[in-house]
């Protein structure tokens, strides 16, 4: 199989107290790196609507802020994954990364509508080519039988970084201003740039080579991508609306930064904690299943934020939720992988 193949020469010498998946450094320090992007985003996201509020945007402005984040994401997810076949991984996710600090630094400076919705359109380009390319670096690096396991550690990485990412911001943001987080946002970003070029290391074959086989457009449409990419877009419809709401909404309930801060670490806790659980699920078959009774549950938990306005349900509503993504987000992933070459 053509995940087998690279996965030999990842390490030279194994680690028995570590689970399989996680025995390749180049895997590990491809899961270190989506850490280290929680952090960076951890750092501000609780923030960026609270401070677009303070300086005279609207609830529209800052909903059209949000949407365009997510637009951008949708029309450039897939010339950039196509791009990331034929160049590599690397390159991309560094200069995602690079767009991503450049952006996060520009929130201190803006001042006007048209500067943050700018700013956010610019955070959507660079993860749109950060995600398709780091996604189909974790299958470069796997086996089949093993990328449920792989993509639940990417996605235990990234909730691990948002564990202490957002508290840091909330404890800083109070006796410094939230300028100086976003400015350390950006730093990090730049350290994640010369992170990938200097330590992440992709498989051989997809760095060297040249251009990869043209893939006719029909074959991304078959029956059973086609519900995975509906499943994609319903997943992400509570997401865009949290995007442009939820710090706003906790700071009309009460919150303090610091507890807006707490909301996002009590989802990546839950995470964290079922990361393992929904790996093993994942590649155990069944996947369509797991999806679609996750969603389900994604769809109760997104009613009980609008039901029960108290600060302490909704946290606890955010650790459950954080649980029913670590169990949907690598079956989605790895059923994509296993089924698009």
């Amino acid at each position: 199989m053509r995940g087998r193949c690279v996965q030999k020469g990842g390490d030279a010498m194994k680690r028995p107290h570590m689970p399989a998946v996680m025995q390749d450094t180049r895997l590990r320090s491809v899961i270190l790196l989506a850490a280290i992007a929680g952090i960076a985003f951890g750092l501000t996201i609780p923030f960026l609507t609270l401070t677009a509020r303070e300086r005279g945007m609207s609830l529209r402005d800052i909903g059209i802020m949000a949407s365009s984040y997510l637009i951008v994401q949708m029309c450039l997810q897939l010339p950039f994954g196509a791009l990331s076949d034929r160049i590599g991984r690397r390159i991309p996710i560094a200069v995602g990364f690079a767009l991503e600090g450049i952006a996060t630094a520009g929130f201190t400076l803006a001042d006007s509508p048209e500067a943050f919705i700018g700013l956010r359109v610019l955070q959507g380009i660079s993860l749109a080519l950060i995600m398709p390319a780091l996604r189909a670096l974790i299958a470069d690096l796997t086996p089949i039988e093993q990328r449920g396991q792989a993509f639940a550690w990417l996605f235990a990485g990234f909730s691990g970084g948002i564990l202490l990412g957002p508290p840091i911001g909330g404890l800083l943001a109070a006796p410094l201003g939230r300028n100086p987080v976003f400015l350390m946002s950006a730093v990090v970003n730049v350290i994640m740039v010369l992170f990938v070029i200097l330590v992440v290391r992709a498989p051989a074959r997809v760095e060297s080579t040249g251009p990869s086989e043209k893939i006719p457009m029909r074959a991304l449409f078959t029956p059973g991508l086609i519900g995975a990419f509906m499943v994609g877009f319903g997943a992400r419809v509570p997401e865009g609306i949290f995007a442009g709401l939820w710090s706003i909404y906790l700071e009309d309930l009460g919150a303090s930064d610091t507890v807006i801060g707490l909301s996002y670490s009590t989802f990546a806790v839950s995470s964290l904690l079922m990361t393992p659980y929904g790996g093993r699920l994942a590649d155990r078959g069944m996947r369509w299943r797991i999806i679609l009774i996750a969603n389900m549950a994604m769809g109760a938990l997104t009613i009980g934020y609008g039901v029960l306005p108290f600060i302490v349900a909704i946290l606890m509503l955010g650790f459950m939720e954080g649980a029913v993504l670590s169990v949907a987000t690598p079956a989605l992933d790895a059923y994509l992988a296993s089924t698009a070459d």
